[in-house]
């Protein structure tokens, strides 16, 4: 499933074991239009994205122990392409809750 948030400004993305991973890159999100002058659309493109992975239950997951490129606690800023593609194979392949 797939869902965007209120602003526009990024998106979720549901699989079938319930995890979720956030895929943010709005003028408030840890990534390279942080400090993007407000606009009254949402950002078409950004180099790079705040992600984090939602637990079924519901709270963030701390991945600084499984990615070496993973700098935050339960959210990482600033977060190549190719890291986030890494992250959704990741939450993809975890055991259903």
């Amino acid at each position: 499933m797939f869902r965007t948030n209120n602003e526009g400004h990024g998106f979720q993305i549901t699989f079938p074991n319930r995890y979720t991973v956030s895929i943010q890159f709005g003028i408030f999100n840890y990534c390279n239009n942080k400090l993007t002058p407000y606009k009254d659309t949402a950002p078409e493109y950004c180099r790079d994205a705040e992600v984090a992975l939602v637990h079924p239950d519901g709270w963030l997951v701390s991945l600084e122990e499984k990615f070496d490129w993973w700098n935050g606690d339960t959210v990482n800023g600033y977060t190549s392409p190719n890291e986030v593609a890494e992250l959704i194979a990741y939450a993809q392949a975890l055991p259903v809750k």
